[in-house]
């Protein structure tokens, strides 16, 4: 299919034998394919399949099969571009090309996750959410801030970033100040905001990481549902780490259907 502006962009559906519990659109881990690392998504799309769900996973612009072309970046740069918003409207070209009534579920890890909560926020026919280590925080966090500041700047830098923090914790989340807290990515918070308690949100997270720190700190996480795989990593490639999470998206949907 193609996105708005005609950029090609190249899915895979999984199609259950039996009528769809649901359509599971599942985005990219950040700049990579939709296969995700070592064909977790692959193996993940397969296991929901068989538990009776539709699933299609997009390769989304300048990633994978699709095209159009990013500018050459470092890794880390390339994260940034899509935790600001890169593929969500490509995301949502694919929900709307979808050929099915069944309820959609968007599900995106790392990257991805934060491309399903903010498409999820646009689109009213998205019926659920789920992600799997969400990313509040932009890659670098207040590192990438203070790279290249010397003397007197890079002091005015950790004191401007230090009054932000201050601000985010004293108001628990509620105030985002804007330049005084240029790590925090605030379209998603917002995004996070209009989708808690309106529309079913699982925020799962792998018990060995600790990006979801930042969700308790900043007080974030209200109205939704948030679970712990214990024993997994930031990334869930291991063929029983990737059958823990397919059974817990699937438990999950059906509590709330």
């Amino acid at each position: 299919m193609r996105a708005g502006d005609g950029t090609e962009i190249v899915c895979t559906a999984h199609d259950p034998a039996v009528a769809a519990r649901a359509t599971i659109l599942v985005a990219p881990n950040g700049p990579l394919p939709r296969a995700g690392p070592f064909r977790s998504m692959t193996r993940l799309a397969d296991l929901l399949c068989t538990a009776g769900y539709r699933v299609v996973r997009a390769d989304l612009r300048g990633f994978g099969e699709s095209g159009a072309d990013v500018p050459d970046a470092t890794i880390h740069e390339h994260y940034r571009s899509i935790e600001r918003g890169l593929h969500v409207d490509d995301l949502l070209a694919v929900a709307a090309s979808l050929d099915d009534d069944a309820p959609l579920v968007l599900f995106g890890s790392c990257g991805g996750a934060v491309t399903v909560v903010r498409a999820a926020e646009s689109d009213p026919h998205v019926r659920a959410v789920v992600t799997y280590a969400l990313p509040v925080v932009l890659t670098g966090g207040r590192g990438a801030e203070m790279a290249g500041r010397r003397g007197a700047s890079r002091g005015l830098a950790m004191a401007r970033l230090g009054l932000g923090e201050s601000i985010l914790r004293g108001s628990r989340g509620r105030l985002l100040p804007g330049g005084l807290a240029p790590w925090l990515n605030a379209p998603l918070v917002r995004a996070l905001r209009a989708l808690a308690g309106k529309r079913p949100v699982l925020l799962l997270f792998g018990g060995d990481d600790d990006v979801q720190d930042h969700l308790a700190r900043y007080r974030l996480e209200k109205g939704m549902d948030v679970d712990e795989l214990p024993g997994i990593g930031h990334h869930f490639d291991d063929p029983e780490d990737v059958e823990r999470v397919a059974a817990t998206i699937d438990a999950w949907i059906r509590r709330i259907q």
